[in-house]
Formats: structure tokens, C-alpha cells, sequence
């Protein structure tokens, strides 16, 4: 039977052979910091009493690094289980953000990683040549006989990852009450805003970005757009598929589409979802599919200040959301998109406006 167990004095001395056995010694080095792991908190994966898998963190700054990963039996999810021990006591002390180091050589590593959701953050060039320096157990060649030269760094936002796993939560459970719901008038309006530049241009292709039910996809659909639908919730992809839309399990961190995809992007409503430190990376995804000279439509919710859970939200779970003034997200879009159009529209008595954009690629 197995078990994930965390390191204690009990286990110490065996983890500390187990590492010097798989790494040459304890001392690991990442981004010119040196750890001894040996000494580090972590978790073992334990069959009849046997360690099958190991993994070591170190917590700094509010963020946790995974120092070390090791599993002695492929293929079983070992790997996985300890990674997401140690991003349960990460998000349990409120760690922002998890992050690890890996060589060039090590394509495994590559994709196991971006396979469980880490994203590639940093390069570091010859690093490793450095590392040799203190290390000098560091062998020249790894993998495949490929020559150990630079460090890649991966990193998953866990604030972000709360975020979208509680959205995810959240529309699901409301499917049927989002599909009962009626398109509103003036949703109606901004659509008809977009589908005259559409026509002016020539444009065909467009991307639903948080399509929901498919409600506002099908009235594009309609007037002869191409559309393609994508939603963090299983539930509103379903409804969108029902509805004859070519739809995706997706969210706006990992868009898979090749660059320059999509003559046009809809958002309504849906970047108000994102933290403000994320922000600007989801821009410059959606910038990264769009044709040149593409159109980005954003509308949100706004016209005052605010980030965080709406506690009077009526979702289970509560949803996450942030609101900005005018000034505040102009000076956001405008770092990557030229602003065609900018206004508000007032959607109903004490509810926030609306603030809606037309935005256009920067070339």
C-alpha cells in the first residue's frame, strides 16, 4: 500500500542517502543558490515501507521553489501526487507562486512540467557552467548525450490557479441558470458595434473568449462568423457544443492556437476574472493570436477600484473579480493594444458600468 508521508527526523537519514545516491551529493544549485537538500522540508512516496518517490521544497519570499524531484517506479503518478502535497501546504502558508528549475537536457523533466500545468518563465544561458564551479560533481553531458549547459525555469501562479479552479466551480453549478438566461439589449448593441467592423473589413474568424452557454457565439454564428468557442467550464463548453459551436475546455493563461489564428477576439465580461498581476500576460496572449491588424474586443464590468471576491455574489463558489477605472485600464490596454474606440454604457441602476473597448493590434 502507498503513502505520502512528510520528512521527519524518522526519515531523514535514508532520504539523505536516497539524494546523495541519485544527485552525487546534497548540494543542488539553481539560479546560483545553493541548497542541501538533504536538509530541506518534503514528502516521500512510501510502499511497504520502501521510498518510491521524494520531492524537497524551500520557501522564500512568499513564493516555493521545488528543489528536487525524484520517482524510482515511471509511470504511476507518482511525480504528480508529491507535487500536488507541496502545492497544498504552498497555498496552505498563502505561497503565491511555485517554481522549479530544470537543465536543457532533461526533456523528460520539459514535459512533465508543462504537462501539469507549469509554464516556462525564465532562461538562464551557461548557467550551468557556473553551477559546475561550486558543483564540480555537475557531469558535462546529460540525457541523450546532450552537452548540460543552461537552466530553464518553470512556474505555476497558484493565486491564478485558485482563481480558475473556483471559476470553473462556479459555472458549472450554474449551466442551467446561465442557459435560461436572455441576451440583453445592450450586449446586443456592442455586438452589432463589432460585426460593422467585421463586415467593413472582410473579417471571418473570431474567437469567443469565455463563450458561456454560446448564446452571443450564435448570434455571430448567425450573421455568417466563423466561430470558436472556449470556456474554463466543462458545463458551458457542453451547452456551446449543443448549439453546434466548435468549442474548447480552455482558459485565457494556455491559448494552444497558433499565432495570428483569428481575424477577431470577444471578450465580454470575461478578463474580469483575471488578477491585475496577470493581467498584462493574458493581453499579450490574446495580441499573440490575433491576425495583424486584428480586432480585440474587451468589455468589463467597472468604474471604480477593486480586486478580490465578491462576497454578495450569488455563485457557489463566490467568484473572484476585479474592477478598474477608466484611467487604470487605458493605461493597461494601451501597452499592448492601439485603443480604436473607448465608452461606457451604464447597464442599470447602482450597478457598476461598463466599460467598452475597441482595440486594435499594434503592429
Amino acid at each position: 500500500m502507498r503513502q505520502i508521508r512528510e520528512i521527519d527526523e524518522s526519515l531523514r537519514k535514508e532520504v539523505g542517502e536516497l539524494i546523495k545516491k541519485n544527485w552525487g551529493s546534497s548540494a543542488m544549485i539553481s539560479k546560483d543558490q545553493v541548497h542541501y537538500i538533504d536538509k530541506l522540508p518534503g514528502y516521500v512516496m512510501m510502499e511497504d515501507n520502501k521510498i518510491i518517490g521524494l520531492i524537497t521544497y524551500n520557501i522564500r519570499d512568499n513564493q516555493c521553489e521545488i528543489v528536487s524531484l525524484d520517482s524510482w517506479i515511471s509511470n504511476k503518478g507518482i511525480g504528480s501526487k508529491l507535487i500536488g502535497k507541496v502545492i497544498e501546504k504552498s497555498e496552505e502558508l498563502g505561497c503565491s507562486r511555485l517554481w522549479l528549475i530544470t537543465t536543457n537536457d532533461n526533456t523528460r523533466a520539459i514535459r512533465f512540467y508543462q504537462k501539469r500545468g507549469f509554464g516556462i518563465s525564465g532562461l538562464y544561458l551557461n548557467s550551468v557552467v557556473r553551477a559546475r564551479k561550486i558543483k564540480p560533481e555537475i557531469p558535462l553531458f546529460g540525457y541523450d548525450n546532450i552537452p548540460i549547459l543552461h537552466e530553464i525555469e518553470f512556474e505555476r501562479v497558484l493565486t491564478d490557479e485558485r482563481i480558475k479552479n473556483n471559476l470553473s466551480r462556479s459555472y458549472n453549478h450554474k449551466a442551467d441558470y446561465r442557459e435560461k438566461s436572455e441576451i440583453q439589449d445592450w450586449k446586443i448593441s456592442e455586438i452589432d458595434k463589432v460585426l460593422r467592423y467585421m463586415r467593413k473589413e472582410e473579417k471571418i474568424g473570431l474567437l469567443d473568449l469565455g463563450a458561456g452557454a454560446g448564446k452571443q457565439a450564435k448570434v455571430f454564428k448567425n450573421e455568417g462568423i466563423d466561430v470558436t468557442c472556449i470556456d474554463i467550464s466543462k458545463e458551458m463548453v457542453r451547452l456551446c457544443k449543443e448549439r453546434g459551436h466548435r468549442a474548447y475546455i480552455m482558459d485565457f493563461y494556455n491559448l494552444v492556437f497558433e499565432d495570428e489564428s483569428f481575424d477577431v477576439v470577444w471578450s465580454m465580461n470575461t478578463l474580469l476574472h483575471v488578477p491585475k498581476s496577470s493581467i498584462g500576460k493574458i493581453l499579450k496572449n490574446i495580441k499573440r493570436i490575433l491576425k495583424s491588424n486584428g480586432i480585440f474586443y474587451l468589455g468589463l464590468y467597472g468604474g471604480h477600484r477593486f480586486e478580490g471576491i465578491w462576497e454578495e455574489d450569488f455563485y457557489d463558489p463566490k467568484r473572484f473579480f476585479v474592477f478598474y477605472d477608466d484611467e487604470e485600464i487605458q493605461e493597461i490596454v494601451r501597452d499592448v493594444f492601439e485603443i480604436v474606440e473607448f465608452e461606457t454604457v451604464v447597464v442599470g441602476k447602482d450597478k457598476p458600468y461598463y466599460q467598452s473597448f475597441v482595440l486594435r493590434k499594434k503592429v
